[in-house]
C-alpha cells in the first residue's frame, strides 16, 4: 500500500515537473523570438545599434537605426516603407498597445535627419518628431517626408494623402501637397504659463505653430518620395 502511494506521488511529481519544464521552455522561446516589426530592404553605411546592417535583417521594437554622413537605409514594415536619408537617427517601437487600430502599428521616432515614407492603411506607421505624433488621416496610401531641425522644430511635406500632427493638447492637419516648418512649444514652458493663458483667454493655447515653406526647402529627399510613390520597394 505504501509502495503504491509512493509511486503515485512520484508520477504526480514527475508530471508537475514536466509541465513546468514545458512552460519554462515556451516562455524562453517567446522571449528569445520577439515579434518582428520590419525588415531592411536596402542599406548603405547604416547601422542597427552599433553594428553595421545589411539587407534582409529583421527589425524589432527598441532597435535604433542610424545612417552615416553618406548613408541610406530603407525598411519595410508590412506594406509600408520608410527611407532614412543621410545622417538620420530613428528608434523603432511597437505602438500597438497605444493604438486603436486593428492592425499592428509601428512607431518610428525620428531624432535627427530626414525620412521619407510610404504608409499603407493595412500597415499603419506612426512617426514621432520633436515630441509630436504624426499619423496619416486618409484611408489610402500616404506619401511624404519629415526633417528634424532641432529639438522643438521639424519640417514636413505631404505629397499624397493628409496627416495629423498631435502635440500636448493641440492638433494640426497637413493637407496633400503642403509643406510646413513646424515649431512646438517647449514642455518647459510649463503648466503655470498655460494656466495663466486659460484664465485670461477663452481660446485654447496653441502648442503647434505652422509656417509655410516653398518646394525648394523640401527638395533634399524629394527624389526618395517620388521613388516611393512609383514603387514602395524600389529603393
Amino acid at each position: 500500500m505504501f509502495t503504491s502511494i509512493f509511486f503515485t506521488k512520484s508520477r504526480f511529481a514527475r508530471r508537475i515537473a514536466a509541465t513546468l519544464a514545458i512552460l519554462i521552455l515556451a516562455a524562453t522561446i517567446a522571449f528569445a523570438h520577439p515579434e518582428t516589426l520590419g525588415i531592411v530592404t536596402q542599406a548603405r553605411s547604416a547601422n542597427v545599434g552599433n553594428a553595421a546592417v545589411s539587407p534582409g535583417a529583421s527589425l524589432y521594437s527598441g532597435d535604433r537605426l542610424s545612417t552615416d554622413a553618406n548613408g541610406t537605409l530603407t525598411l519595410r514594415a508590412g506594406t509600408s516603407t520608410l527611407y532614412l536619408a543621410k545622417a538620420t537617427l530613428v528608434m523603432l517601437r511597437d505602438a500597438a498597445a497605444n493604438s486603436a487600430s486593428a492592425h499592428k502599428t509601428v512607431q518610428a521616432e525620428l531624432s535627427a535627419g530626414t525620412i521619407a515614407f510610404s504608409i499603407q492603411p493595412a500597415a499603419p506607421l506612426e512617426i514621432s518628431a520633436a515630441g509630436a505624433s504624426i499619423r496619416p488621416l486618409t484611408a489610402s496610401i500616404t506619401l511624404g517626408q519629415i526633417s528634424v531641425i532641432d529639438r522643438n522644430t521639424f519640417e514636413i511635406y505631404v505629397r499624397r494623402g493628409s496627416m495629423k500632427i498631435s502635440y500636448l493638447d493641440d492638433t494640426e492637419i497637413i493637407a496633400q501637397g503642403k509643406s510646413y516648418r513646424v515649431e512646438l512649444d517647449s514642455p518647459e514652458d510649463g503648466p503655470s504659463t498655460k494656466a495663466k493663458v486659460v484664465r485670461t483667454s477663452p481660446h485654447k493655447r496653441k502648442r503647434i505653430a505652422l509656417f509655410g515653406i516653398g518646394g525648394g526647402a523640401v527638395a533634399g529627399a524629394a527624389w526618395a518620395v517620388v521613388k516611393l510613390c512609383e514603387s514602395p520597394y524600389s529603393l
